[in-house]
């Protein structure tokens, strides 16, 4: 499982890029997609907020952010996303989130 660093308080913010099997942006006009951040025992805490990009000029590209006033506490969290395409659900590789302490506050 891959894993990445944040630190509290800081906004959880990804872009990603929907690719096909040659590297290609594929439009995301017609795919839904979900994402969610979970804890180590699988309560659902938060649903991230998708904001697709521009499919003519940025295909395949979204950012996924957490909701407003959302803040992680100090720990480890799982966190993956979800594409439905015509009916057909796919998910990406879990992820682990470890969040540490700010030492700016």
């Amino acid at each position: 499982m891959s894993k990445i660093t944040i630190k509290k308080s800081d906004t959880f913010l990804v872009t990603c890029n929907y690719t096909d099997s040659s590297g290609v942006g594929v439009d995301l006009t017609s795919i839904d997609i979900k994402s969610q951040i979970r804890s180590m025992s699988d309560d659902l805490l938060c649903e991230l907020v998708v904001a697709k990009a521009n499919q003519t000029t940025n295909t395949g590209q979204y950012t996924l952010r957490q909701p407003n006033l959302f803040v992680l506490d100090v720990g480890n969290y799982l966190w993956d996303i979800q594409y439905t395409s015509d009916g057909v659900v796919t998910s990406t590789d879990t992820i682990e989130i470890e969040v540490g302490n700010e030492v700016t506050r």
